[in-house]
């Protein structure tokens, strides 16, 4: 038997929505912008500014792949005081990013 260490960082969790454009003047009425939202722990690797595809399986699906291209990344972590709370801001730019997470939108 054979065992060995891994390691690995992970996305915290995402979200994908879809919105119907319906406006009668617009010229793509009837179609679909879709957005995804990936969630990072700071402490681990970055994720990629370039563009993400959001892939669909199964009979007859029309369209097999979203591209969806990178529009932002924000601290999300929560902002304490410290004085009140006892507990130090979380900060995913500086020396404190154990905890803290980046909201990347695509």
């Amino acid at each position: 038997m054979t065992f060995f260490n891994a390691t690995a960082t992970h996305i915290m969790g995402g979200e994908i929505t879809w919105q119907c454009i319906k406006d009668p003047l617009d010229p793509d009425v009837g179609k679909y912008i879709f957005t995804m939202k990936l969630y990072r722990d700071c402490d681990g690797t970055t994720l990629p500014t370039g563009s993400e595809f959001v892939n669909m399986w199964g009979a007859g699906a029309p369209v097999t792949s979203i591209t969806c291209d990178f529009v932002s990344s924000t601290d999300i972590s929560p902002s304490c005081n410290s004085l009140m709370s006892g507990n130090s801001s979380l900060d995913c730019y500086g020396s404190t990013p154990a905890g803290a997470v980046e909201e990347y939108v695509y």
